[in-house]
């Protein structure tokens, strides 16, 4: 009597472990965590540690008389990929101020003026904008067709429409005002309460 499989054992056992498969592959795959929700996260722990340094230096004789103050302390801050900041010229998606060497994209840095933080500046919050960086350049849906999960996560038809973190006249990090931003706040809510 022979002691091995025959040959409808063997494939009972191999379609039993292909329905296995096919019925948790998809549920794994939709476990993935949302890029932009780890990339918004990482994005504010950043500028919240940054804040205070930020404001502790604002005012310090080494940036006492520059401009785009926010910027350059900022910058000088974080880790970045690049030697310098773009912070004198108008940045945008396509021009940001400087990357971070996690691939974080920060722009609209030179818009919070050198008197914002100053007791009797306006007190509505300044937004500073961020994405991220795709290894390629592109980014592909589960059926290999090219998408921008920031675009259709929040409902924009701006495939460059990045992420956004608002900033109090105090300091404070703040969910960015109107409508546009609705994404950010629910994810600005999910990680304040995660860190109480």
């Amino acid at each position: 009597m022979n002691k091995g499989f025959t040959l409808s054992e063997a494939l009972i056992t191999l379609v039993v472990l292909g329905v296995i498969s096919a019925i948790t592959i998809p549920l794994l795959s939709k476990q993935r965590p949302d890029k932009d929700e780890i990339m918004y996260k990482k994005a504010l722990y950043t500028v919240n540690m940054a804040m205070p340094i930020i404001m502790e230096k604002w005012d310090s004789e080494t940036y006492k008389n520059k401009s785009k103050k926010f910027c350059l302390i900022f910058f000088d801050y974080v880790n970045t990929a690049e030697k310098s900041a773009n912070c004198n010229a108008t940045s945008s998606y396509d021009s940001p101020n400087f990357t971070t060497t996690d691939g974080i994209r920060f722009w609209g840095l030179e818009k919070i003026s050198d008197s914002f933080f100053d007791k009797d500046a306006s007190s509505s919050p300044k937004v500073i904008m961020f994405d991220r960086i795709l290894t390629d350049g592109k980014e592909y849906d589960s059926n290999g067709q090219l998408t921008s999960t920031m675009a259709s996560n929040r409902e924009r038809t701006d495939t460059k429409a990045g992420l956004g973190i608002g900033i109090t006249k105090y300091g404070k990090l703040t969910t960015p005002p109107g409508d546009y931003y609705s994404f950010e706040r629910s994810l600005f809510t999910q990680a304040t309460n995660a860190a109480d």
